[in-house]
């Protein structure tokens, strides 16, 4: 659970950086979808959560070393460890 909470904690600074970087009113939309995405992880809504991912299979997560390319294959990987945590 650590570890998932760090890698969400991440993804919203990199994002949120990138976002500010590019000062073209992106950054509002990007926050807005981050928002989502907590508020879906916190009632423990794993496909809202998901729907703020791109859907394609050129999708890649990384965990630690481990690489997972494909929205199907990370989707399925959640799952699996949410099931594992009851989460």
């Amino acid at each position: 659970m650590r570890a998932i909470a760090l890698l969400i904690t991440s993804v919203v600074f990199v994002v949120t950086a990138v976002a500010q970087s590019t000062g073209n009113g992106d950054a509002s939309a990007i926050r807005q979808v981050i928002d989502q995405q907590q508020q879906a992880w916190n009632r423990g809504d794993l496909e809202a959560f998901m729907a703020g991912y791109w859907n394609a299979p050129e999708l890649t997560f990384f965990s630690g070393v481990h690489e997972s390319k494909g929205w199907q294959r990370c989707w399925g990987r959640r799952r699996r460890l949410c099931a594992a945590n009851s989460i």
